[in-house]
C-alpha cells in the first residue's frame, strides 16, 4: 500500500492510497519480456491470481453466469466476441464451449510503442508487455546525466527527491539554472505492478514509488465490488476477507 505518487496536488500523506505488488526494489534491474517479469536477469515470481487480457471470439452471447462460473468478472463485449481479464487457467475453460471459436491472449507486440509508457516513449520505445530493462533508483546510487539518463530519471529527481530549484529542460537537469552532470539519489524507490497485468495503472505508466510514499503491506481483502452488477449483487461475497498472498 502506498500513496499514489503522481497526485502532485496533495502533500504525500494526503495522496490516495494505492495497492499494487512490488515486483522490484531499489538497485534491481527490471525487464518485462513477452509479458513475463524478469528481475536481475531471473524470471520473476508469478502471483497466484495473475490475470491477462484475452479475446474470446464468438458470434453468440455468453451468459453472465458462464463468466462467473469460470472465474471471470471483468468483461467487455465488442466486435467478434468478448475481451476479458482472466487467469490463464480460467481463460482456457472457454475453449471447451461449442459457441467459442478461439481464445487468444492479448499482447502488445514487441515493436509497438505505447505512448503512455514511462519514462519517455520517444527515448524508450516500450509497451506493457515488452518493457525495460530499467534500473530502480537506490539511496546513494550515483548516475551520470546525459540525454538518456535524464529521460529515464529526470522527472523522478524533480518530483520526489525534494531538491530545490530543479527543472528538466531539453533532456538536461538544471539546479538553480545550472546544468548538472551527475546526481546521487537520496532515497530508495520501488517498481509496482498490478496482478491484472493488462488492466493496471502502475509503475509502467507513472514511474517509481519513492520510499517516503510507502504506507504498509496489505493483509486481506475487506471489500470486493463487481462493477457490472447492482445493489447487493455488486459485492463479491466469496472474496471478502481472503488473505492477500
Amino acid at each position: 500500500v502506498f500513496n499514489y505518487p503522481p497526485e502532485f496536488e496533495h502533500p504525500v500523506d494526503l495522496k490516495t492510497h494505492y495497492i499494487k505488488r512490488c515486483v522490484a526494489i531499489s538497485g534491481d534491474t527490471l525487464e518485462v519480456r513477452d509479458s513475463q517479469v524478469y528481475v536481475n536477469g531471473q524470471k520473476g515470481e508469478n502471483p497466484e491470481n495473475m490475470q491477462f487480457g484475452y479475446q474470446i471470439s464468438t458470434d453468440q452471447v455468453i451468459n453472465d453466469r458462464v463468466f462467473k462460473a469460470n472465474g471471470v468478472w471483468d468483461k467487455r463485449k465488442g466486435a467478434g466476441g468478448y475481451f476479458v481479464q482472466a487467469k490463464p487457467e480460467d481463460a482456457e475453460k472457454f475453449k471447451t464451449l461449442d459457441i467459442v471459436k478461439e481464445v487468444s491472449q492479448f499482447k502488445e507486440p514487441e515493436n509497438y510503442v505505447n505512448r503512455r509508457i514511462f519514462p519517455d516513449a520517444s527515448k524508450y520505445p516500450w509497451n506493457t508487455d515488452f518493457y525495460g530493462p530499467v534500473v530502480i533508483p537506490a539511496d546513494g546510487m550515483t548516475i551520470q546525466l546525459d540525454t538518456m539518463s535524464v529521460a529515464m530519471y529526470g522527472s523522478t529527481i524533480r518530483d520526489y527527491e525534494e531538491v530545490e530549484s530543479v527543472t528538466v529542460e531539453d533532456y538536461k537537469l538544471l539546479i538553480d539554472g545550472k546544468e548538472i552532470k551527475e546526481y546521487t539519489f537520496k532515497q530508495n524507490y520501488y517498481f509496482m505492478m498490478g496482478d491484472n497485468r493488462h488492466n493496471s495503472e502502475d509503475s509502467r505508466f507513472w514511474g517509481f514509488v519513492p520510499e517516503n510514499h510507502v504506507v504498509g503491506e496489505a493483509a486481506f481483502i475487506w471489500l470486493s465490488i463487481d462493477p457490472n452488477e447492482s445493489f447487493f449483487s455488486k459485492i463479491r461475497w466469496l472474496r471478502l476477507f481472503n488473505v492477500i498472498n
